[in-house]
């Protein structure tokens, strides 16, 4: 039987196409997910203390480019309400959202 791209050839659970810093576990999901968690929770949405805000760092195939995952989840009792969002950004698009951020929260006085 031929080893199967898809499929962890290397021995370590890493394809042998994988990004420097993937961190998946691959069977038949040839994605990369960086190893770090970067999550918030969001303090504000009171009634759902689940909420929260994650980045990573993601890569669909070998064949897409590598970009910053940003997932957004609010869940809720109703399941029609549930907020699930991601949209991917590129390197300078993230860069840019971080600015943003940054300014923001600086013109905000940094409060809590």
């Amino acid at each position: 039987m031929t080893p199967s791209a898809d499929l962890d050839t290397t021995g370590d659970g890493k394809q042998p196409n994988c990004t420097e810093w993937c961190s998946a576990r691959h069977a038949a999901d040839p994605a990369c997910w960086g190893a770090d968690e970067h999550k918030v929770l969001l303090s504000v949405e009171k009634s759902y203390p689940d909420a929260e805000v994650g980045a990573y760092a993601y890569r669909q195939t070998p064949a897409h480019r590598e970009v910053v995952y940003l997932h957004v989840y609010r869940p809720d009792d109703n399941d029609f309400r549930d907020l699930d969002a991601s949209v991917h950004l590129t390197a300078d698009e993230a860069r840019g959202l971080a600015e943003h951020l940054i300014a923001v929260v600086d013109e905000i006085g940094g409060k809590q």
